[in-house]
């Protein structure tokens, strides 16, 4: 009998030396709820396992997180397919954090939820998901990829602030708003395309992206936010699509120093734009080609305000307003076409643009001006002179269109 019980404990010991190291190497180390129905375990070798069925609880920061004491021990974690939230500083500063399962039952990704995950390099957000919340990725410096699924609505403010690993990003058809600062610092990232779902692009959404190159922004965009664009400067190529964008303010900057690390912006308006916003470009010196189509009906005030580095504009026969100052200081500009529709041109629509050479004037009916309307104050100053030519179909030139006389509140 003792032999019997000696050769079986040597059996066990023998298959023991057989089995791989991880099994006994990956036992719990820690566990409890993170949820009502939910469960989560932590083994050994840095596997978070969240289990059951329901939602995550959403926590008030980190430190109210269950697994807090051991954020830099998580390497991976896993959702169970029950699972249908991740829960607001779920994974806050778990800066070991390298790979992460989001199962298709997941609909929400709570704010700061990877906030400060550095080591996590690429994450697949399912097509369950509806919503990533503000901060949800922030400071993610790591990351290289993304992939956003298709019901996602709404990107939350600063969702994905300092992922400056980024290099690209595909924004889903699905998704109507994009928050504040929500791709602010993205510095790798090289070219972004805004679906025409898109309503609300929010203030500084993608500011200081310094590789961003070129730019789509679709059809159903209605508000852009302050500096939206700012310090984008590596920006070569607009494609400008909006129909209707509400006016800007004189300090919105959206596309403030883009451009200044190229040899210019070539911004295109597409056939459906129907209007310019106000201030659009101000300030955006380094705008060299302007191409306006044949939708747009009018230019707001400001809207090209101290472009220095435009050259030449053409306004089509489709735009009835010019608004005032809109091309105002634009002193590298020489030669500006002006469209047949044109009714109205508002008080120093091109003052100040002192290298101007050559107009081509087509409006055919240009309602009177005032003495202070100072249209072309100063224009073709730097230069040798400004060639005029007043095209067959005009049939009235207005009063006061030339007049120079610079008045006391300029501009």
């Amino acid at each position: 009998m003792k032999k019997r019980i000696v050769s079986f404990i040597l059996a066990v010991l023998l298959i023991c030396t057989l089995l791989p190291t991880s099994v006994f190497a990956a036992g719990i180390v820690a566990s409890g709820t993170c949820g009502e129905n939910l469960t989560w375990t932590l083994d050994s070798e840095g596997t978070l396992t969240i289990s059951g069925t329901g939602a995550m609880t959403d926590y008030s920061n980190g430190s109210s997180v269950p697994w807090y004491s051991s954020p830099i021990s998580i390497k991976s974690v896993t959702i169970g397919s029950g699972v249908t939230s991740v829960g607001d500083y779920a994974f806050y500063i778990c800066s070991s954090l390298a790979s992460v399962t989001i199962p298709n039952s997941v609909t929400s990704i709570g704010s700061s939820a990877f906030d400060g995950c550095s080591s996590l390099a690429s994450v697949t957000i399912p097509d369950s998901v509806t919503s990533i919340g503000n901060y949800a990725f922030y400071d993610c410096t790591g990351l290289t990829s993304v992939t956003i699924g298709n019901s996602v609505t709404s990107i939350g403010g600063h969702a994905f602030h300092y992922c400056d690993g980024l290099t690209s990003v595909t924004i889903p058809d699905s998704v109507t708003r994009i928050g504040s600062s929500a791709f602010e610092g993205c510095s790798s990232l090289a070219s972004v395309t805004i679906p025409d779902s898109v309503t609300s692009i929010g203030k500084g959404a993608f500011e200081y992206c310094s590789s961003l190159t070129s730019v789509t922004i679709g059809n159903s965009v209605t508000s852009i936010g302050d500096s939206a664009f700012n310090n984008c400067t590596g920006l070569t190529e607009i494609n400008y699509n909006a129909k209707a964008v509400t006016d800007l303010t004189g300090s919105s900057n959206v596309f403030w120093c883009a451009g200044t690390a190229g040899s210019g912006i070539k911004v295109t308006f597409g056939d459906g734009v129907e209007k310019i916003p106000a201030f659009l470009f101000e300030d955006c010196s380094y705008l060299t080609s302007v191409t306006i189509g044949n939708s747009v009906t009018s230019i707001g005030d400001y809207a090209f305000y101290y472009c220095t580095g435009l050259k030449s504009v053409t306004i089509p026969d489709s735009v009835t307003t010019i608004g005032k100052s809109a091309f105002s200081s634009c002193d590298s500009l020489t030669s500006v076409t002006i469209g047949n529709g044109v009714t109205s041109i508002g008080n120093y629509a091109f003052a100040h643009c002192t290298g101007l050479t050559e107009i081509n004037y087509n409006a055919k009916a240009v309602a009177d001006l005032t003495s202070n309307s100072n249209v072309f104050s100063e224009a073709g100053k730097a230069g040798s002179g400004i060639k005029v030519t007043f095209g067959e179909i005009v049939k009235k030139v207005p009063d006061y269109l030339f007049s120079t006389q610079c008045s006391s509140d300029y501009p």
